[in-house]
């Protein structure tokens, strides 16, 4: 009896000893991991497209091709003018519908470090709701083109609407033949052409 209670002591001793061990372990790796975590510095966060637009503008995009988004030279943080263009069965027209637009993003590049044209499809507006809804209404009754301005150049304009009268000159001088001491002057009547000639001031 006294030779089993000896080694069924032994045993206890044993385990407990086992328990004690494992146990400081377990601790000291559960003490260790803040420590680690700690000097790990936190993912930064990705800058979102959403953080990028100031105070109360929306983000608006329009589909542009190689010619209507300036042959792809514009980037993001450019500023460009937004025209308009209407075609009806009896005129054709264009209007600059916005002024010193900035550009939010080039397809899905909101990247202003970005310095390579690239041909884009689409480009994002940073513009106001009223501003916005322009543009969604211009894109659905004609085309709109973009007009990269000068990044020092934020003065706004009064310009008027350009219709197909404003493609050929109204007076258009032509040159004299050699000795000839008058001038011919051709004068534009609708579609007719009249040639006029009037003598030279001396």
């Amino acid at each position: 009896m006294r030779h089993r209670a000896l080694i069924l002591f032994a045993a206890s001793l044993v385990f407990g000893l086992a328990a004690v061990v494992l146990a400081y372990q377990w601790l000291s790796r559960g003490a260790a991991a803040p420590a680690v975590a700690a000097p790990m510095p936190a993912a930064p966060v990705r800058n979102t497209l959403s953080s990028q637009i100031g105070g109360e503008h929306r983000a608006v995009t329009i589909r542009v091709n190689d010619v209507l988004g300036v042959g792809g030279f514009v980037l993001p943080g450019d500023r460009v003018d937004v025209m308009l263009t209407r075609n009806t069965h009896e005129t054709a027209a264009t209007d600059v519908l916005l002024q010193n637009v900035k550009v939010l993003g080039v397809d899905q590049d909101a990247n202003e470090r970005k310095d390579k044209p690239t041909v884009a499809r689409a480009v994002t507006l940073e513009v106001s709701a009223e501003e916005a809804q322009r543009v969604i209404l211009g894109s659905q009754v004609g085309t709109l083109s973009l007009a990269l301005r000068n990044g020092a150049d934020a003065a706004a304009r009064s310009p008027r609407t350009v219709g197909l009268a404003d493609l050929r000159p109204s007076v258009a001088s032509v040159r004299a033949p050699a000795g000839d001491t008058g001038a011919a002057v051709r004068v534009l009547r609708g579609t007719d052409a009249v040639e006029m000639r009037v003598a030279r001031d001396r």
